[in-house]
């Protein structure tokens, strides 16, 4: 299957280069599906990030896991929000 091969594929030239293991994986895009979240933990993934807003809470699905972005348009002010709330 070519996801399986890309993520293969991908995650081993990163390892090589930075001489480490990986276990996080976030979708590209946030692009995700039953399928995809099957090929990672056929894989061995530990988790995988989308780009839906909000919190990991206990009982989540460890791979399709939430995230807050912070980039350098968030401020101060904006991450204290993002990290007390969950959300801007």
């Amino acid at each position: 299957e070519l996801a399986g091969k890309e993520i293969y594929l991908s995650r081993d030239i990163l390892e090589q280069g930075l001489h480490k293991k990986l276990a996080i994986f976030a979708y590209p895009y946030g692009r995700y599906n039953e399928k995809i979240a099957e090929i990672l933990k056929n894989q061995r993934f530990e988790a995988a990030f989308t780009i839906e807003t909000g919190r990991v809470k206990a009982g989540d699905n460890v791979f399709m896991l939430k995230r807050n972005s912070v980039d350098s348009k968030v401020g101060f002010n904006m991450f204290k929000g993002i990290i007390r709330y969950g959300r801007i």
